[in-house]
């Protein structure tokens, strides 16, 4: 079987998502008492490809989905332009960060 990770395949996902589910940030997650039966949550760790994450940003705000995107420190993840675009179309941003023994193996 081979995956399929493209922006089309994405869009679908993201229509089928927002025809069935209602969507949380993890911080919407964590501060509402009360939530729906069912929902979806989409997390994004960003690790490289930092502009795929812009493209992905902009599909899920076709749908209408906010989501949660984790930032890496490193350089060519760490884009503040872009990091600030994600943020100012409704997703919520945070930063990634390892434990500190695996990040001292690098």
């Amino acid at each position: 079987m081979s995956l399929d990770f493209t922006l089309t395949k994405f869009r679908a996902l993201c229509s089928a998502i927002a025809q069935h589910y209602p969507t949380l940030t993890l911080a919407e997650y964590f501060e509402d008492a009360e939530l729906p039966d069912r929902f979806a949550m989409m997390r994004h760790d960003i690790d490289r490809r930092a502009g795929s994450a812009l493209g992905t940003a902009r599909v899920e705000r076709e749908f209408g989905i906010r989501a949660t995107y984790y930032f890496r420190m490193n350089g060519s993840v760490f884009r503040p332009e872009l990091i600030k675009e994600i943020e100012g179309m409704g997703h919520e941003v945070g930063y990634h960060y390892e434990v500190l023994g695996k990040a001292k193996e690098s």
